[in-house]
């Protein structure tokens, strides 16, 4: 029983220690680190000291998920509302999306009341939804209400999926955007942990890091919400395509 016990709290030890914070790679961006808004400057949002290792050279302490793996929403911050990039980072943990609704919010692309929060996959539509990638790369309708300067990228990692059941537009209420809009509900319950939050101008850099060949600079760093565990998203095998500018 000692010995069980033992064994468990090293390697909780263990699994805490490890634990790598996005300031602890080189991500040290007011983006990350204030309540406030992104700099202006995007070259200025965060930067990769070189300093640090390659995460996908590294055999401990990283935790490393596909970007296909991953759900992502985009969320423009409302203005003049104190702590504005916190109020825009998604952190239901109760999913309970209908059908109906779905349908309804994929009827009113452009935001109406009534309208629920949906996933897309994170892939090159999700990137031209928010406007990452531009409209001559691939042609697919971007949402026209979100600022990029002032938007949250909430990422829903592979543990929080699992738990999750999709939920599609109505089938019997077809909606006319349901061709062109590749989203969907969630119902189920996740934990806190099952998200990760970063910004779109890191996965800019992740997409020009990938046409340059750069690939070992082709992920992006996303907090969990304590700030004490940073997530590596891999953006590696995305297609190359120019980030818009």
């Amino acid at each position: 029983m000692y010995l069980s016990l033992s064994v468990k709290c090293f390697s909780l030890f263990i699994s805490v220690s490890l634990a790598t914070r996005c300031e602890d790679i080189g991500y040290k961006g007011q983006y990350f680190m204030d309540p406030g808004h992104i700099h202006d400057d995007t070259r200025n949002a965060g930067q990769r000291a070189p300093v640090y290792p390659n995460p996908f050279d590294q055999g401990m302490g990283w935790n490393v998920v596909k970007a296909k793996d991953c759900w992502v929403r985009f969320q423009t911050a409302p203005k003049d509302t104190p702590e504005s990039l916190r109020t825009a980072k998604v952190d239901t943990l109760l999913w309970d999306a209908t059908e109906d609704q779905v349908t309804t919010t994929m009827e009113n692309y452009n935001w109406s009341p009534g309208n629920i929060m949906l996933w897309h996959k994170l892939n090159v539509f999700a990137l031209r939804y928010a406007n990452i990638i531009a409209k001559t790369d691939v042609p697919y309708d971007a949402q026209p209400r979100l600022n990029l300067r002032e938007t949250v990228v909430s990422i829903m990692l592979p543990s929080g999926i699992a738990k999750l059941k999709t939920v599609s537009n109505n089938p019997n209420k077809p909606s006319v955007n349901s061709g062109r809009v590749a989203a969907w509900g969630a119902k189920g319950t996740v934990s806190p942990f099952d998200y990760a939050y970063t910004s779109p101008f890191f996965i800019q850099w992740a997409l020009r890091a990938i046409i340059d060949g750069n690939l070992d600079m082709a992920w992006v760093a996303a907090e969990n919400p304590d700030k004490e565990t940073c997530v590596i998203i891999d953006f590696r095998g995305f297609p190359s395509f120019p980030a818009s500018n």
